[in-house]
């Protein structure tokens, strides 16, 4: 694997990241629009 944290920054959209792909969803943070989610890596 490349990194361990993965932080993804949108506009209003949910994109999921299945956990059969690896990635846990640790936290979120939603300010007005803009979307914030930090996976961690299960390996």
């Amino acid at each position: 694997f490349v990194a361990k944290k993965l932080i993804i920054l949108t506009p209003h959209k949910r994109p999921q990241l299945s956990p059969e792909w690896g990635w846990t969803l640790t936290d979120e943070f939603v300010h007005e629009r803009i979307r914030a989610r930090l996976y961690t890596c299960d390996e």
